[in-house]
């Protein structure tokens, strides 16, 4: 019987090492490559940056990214592809439907700890039905969302990996998914369910959370530190730098 996640997340993690055997046993249970996902406050909706500010029109949205595209490329040159201008719009901090995650853990455990001290934190595993690599993307997004409407009883999700364009994306091992309808959060989904691959496999998609309590958050910053994930590595540039001493003062 399909539970929902709230009815099958009850993992706590302490340690590194907890969270590495966490995501041995999902990627066992799945047989396929996962992604991953930290939130620092475990409670907030999984849902796009876009979906955050309410109503809104993909249209509308998507003039608005043309014209970041116009003024981003004053600055200096913007990737081919529409996915690729996408990630590196998002990794800007422009409101976009993409969601990011990441196919290394760890990176993810980091971003579940390194703020709100507060708060408990959460890393979501994903094991996807459908995901594309830079060859294989559709064309554009809107294909991709009239693909991903039609005919569908289920809200799908898709997920796509990018070339390393860039030194964040390379560094955080970046990969991001797209929701139909855009605003919906991941939380609200039967897991597991069924998909079918255009091939005609069927595959069984999933989607598990792990809790980080929240006075366990400063000894893994420490584990993760020693491994060498700390802000300065994962935001490649002067302003990782910066935030990484301004930890130090805190």
């Amino acid at each position: 019987m399909k539970r929902r996640l709230k009815e099958t997340s009850k993992a706590l993690v302490l340690s590194v090492a907890q969270l590495l055997d966490a995501r041995y046993g999902f990627e066992t249970l799945t047989s396929r490559k996962a992604l991953y996902r930290g939130q620092a406050d475990a409670s907030w909706p999984v849902v796009s940056p876009i979906a955050r500010v309410g109503d809104f029109e993909l249209r509308e949205w998507d003039e608005l990214f043309q014209d970041w595209c116009l003024k981003a490329r004053e600055i200096g040159g913007l990737p081919r592809s529409e996915w690729e201008r996408l990630a590196l719009a998002q990794h800007h901090g422009l409101r976009t439907p993409l969601l990011d995650w990441s196919t290394n853990p760890l990176v993810a455990l980091y971003f579940a700890v390194c703020d709100l001290p507060n708060s408990d934190g959460a890393v979501y595993f994903l094991a996807p039905a459908v995901f594309a690599g830079p060859s294989t993307a559709p064309d554009s997004l809107r294909s991709l969302l009239d693909v991903m409407s039609l005919g569908r009883a289920r809200k799908p999700v898709y997920c796509l990996q990018t070339r390393a364009f860039s030194q964040r994306i390379r560094a955080q091992h970046g990969a991001f998914s797209l929701h139909a309808p855009v605003g919906a959060d991941l939380r609200t989904l039967s897991w597991p369910y069924a998909h079918e691959r255009s091939d005609g496999e069927a595959l069984e998609e999933r989607l598990t959370q792990v809790r980080i309590p929240q006075e366990a958050k400063a000894s893994i910053v420490v584990e993760l530190a020693q491994l060498g994930f700390s802000h300065s590595r994962l935001f490649p540039g002067l302003d990782g730098i910066s935030r990484e001493i301004n930890d130090r003062l805190a």
